[in-house]
């Protein structure tokens, strides 16, 4: 018996190894995911007992079968060839191997999915450009000195453009009822921006124009994405009013789709509007990391 519960130091040896191997593919690992990734194994003072403990318990449930089982054979009767197995005792022996391929499939299942999730975060393309992006929160609160601090910061030859918006891609937004000229109501997502919105994120446009500083009549304008040019029944939208609290918005451009929110929802009906109160500024910055040291 004491010889079957050998597996015991197998399991301390497989976890050793398994430890090692971990803690040298992380750096890959957190290549690969863009995140700083650590099991910390001597930070917590629970991870290497847990790991021990887990050792024994593997070790205990792989040898206790055999040690019971197996030693209680008499070797005299195996030797005589008189031993002759039960087909019906050998139900644990073959539950043990189903359950080992079931684990073996789940984890090739699992390696295959999040290789995908992986490759969809890195390669999707979601319609606008996030790097060398820093976000000003709270720019409300400089209250009067806003367009003074935009001013300053565009005097830097580090800083490409800045632009003030009512949110960012992937955060909350406003949800306005409007109707269409010939009164049909629905319901039309918002952001509130200044011109140099699109300029800031690289947004295609794909029509018309965008807000402009020479045209003063563009704070009763609206830019449309392309999901929500549809209801106007593949009209061409340009030229186009929508209509809020009795209030007209010309539609001067259509910019492309691009998600404004979680990925696991589909682009939907978008409109941008010239700014009034606003929460934040975007910078976009001609070399990485410039424009957070001269933040900070």
């Amino acid at each position: 018996m004491a010889q079957f519960f050998t597996t015991i130091d197998i399991c301390f040896i497989g976890t050793l190894v398994a430890l090692i191997l971990v803690k040298i593919s992380l750096p890959f690992l957190s290549d690969l995911a863009g995140k700083s990734l650590d099991i910390g194994y001597f930070n917590d003072p629970f991870v290497l007992p847990g790991f021990a403990l887990l050792a024994i318990i593997l070790g205990l449930i792989a040898g206790i079968y055999p040690a019971f089982y197996l030693s209680s054979f008499k070797p005299a009767t195996v030797l005589t060839g008189k031993l002759i197995g039960k087909p019906n005792k050998s139900f644990m022996r073959n539950g043990l191997v189903v359950f080992q391929f079931s684990i073996s499939i789940f984890l090739l299942i699992s390696t295959l999915i999040i290789h995908k999730q992986l490759d969809l975060f890195q390669s999707k393309n979601l319609g606008f450009d996030r790097d060398q992006i820093l976000v000003v929160k709270n720019a409300a609160l400089l209250g009067g000195q806003k367009n003074s601090f935009k001013n300053e910061l565009k005097q830097y030859l580090n800083i490409q453009s800045v632009t003030e918006s009512s949110s960012l891609p992937g955060k909350r937004f406003s949800n306005w009822a409007i109707n269409l000229e010939n009164g049909s109501p629905l319901t039309l997502d918002f952001y509130i921006c200044d011109c140099d919105f699109i300029k800031t994120l690289d947004i295609e446009l794909l029509k018309g124009r965008f807000f402009s500083r020479e045209y003063s009549l563009d704070s009763n304008a609206i830019v449309l994405n392309e999901e929500a040019t549809r209801i106007f029944g593949g009209e061409d939208p340009i030229g186009k009013e929508i209509v809020r609290n009795e209030r007209r918005f010309k539609v001067i451009g259509v910019v492309k789709n691009f998600h404004y929110e979680s990925l696991r929802d589909e682009i939907d009906k978008m409109g941008m509007v010239l700014k009034s109160r606003n929460a934040l500024y975007l910078l976009r910055s001609r070399h990485q990391i410039l424009v957070t040291l001269l933040i900070l």
